[in-house]
């Protein structure tokens, strides 16, 4: 009686290897997609006065798998949480925007007297928050739960048979 055993871990080691490597690379795609996704979401939310802000979102990638949605916008936190007062508004930045915003003093004030008054208000008060970023912070958790799995599972189908 004879008896054989054929060596097929090397083949196994490399299906592996393939499989991994598919894995990676399709679970970058899926969370470039979300983040992709998250920008696209953060700029419609975002206040349009001067489009500053809504220009300065957009994705980058950190790594693989590895990405963020950022607005680099100077005022995008400021918008984003608000403000509780005790800062003071650069005069310009106020006056492109009043511009821009087509705001016209009610009583008979000049512009910078009206400049004034809102920057002293802002000083006084604080803004009010805008988080552009909620709606693209909870879209982006239940897209990465719904593709990321997928996509690596998809994979490992694909690399394997």
């Amino acid at each position: 009686m004879s008896a054989s055993v054929r060596h097929t871990v090397d083949r196994l080691a490399e299906q592996l290897r393939r499989a991994s490597l598919q894995v990676i690379r399709a679970t970058d795609r899926a969370v470039q997609r979300v983040a992709i996704e998250a920008a696209r979401i953060g700029k419609e939310d975002a206040p349009k006065s001067l489009s500053e802000l809504t220009n300065s979102i957009r994705n980058e990638q950190i790594g693989v798998a590895f990405h963020r949605v950022i607005a680099s916008a100077a005022h995008a936190r400021y918008v984003h949480d608000g403000t509780t007062g005790g800062g003071v508004a650069p005069i310009e930045v106020l006056r492109r925007w009043v511009r821009v915003a087509n705001i016209r003093p009610r009583l008979a004030i000049s512009e910078d007297e009206m400049l004034y008054l809102i920057q002293r208000k802002i000083y006084n008060e604080g803004s009010k928050a805008q988080p552009f970023f909620n709606r693209a912070l909870r879209t982006s958790r239940e897209r990465m739960l719904a593709l990321v799995p997928a996509a690596a599972r998809d994979a490992i189908e694909v690399s394997l048979s």
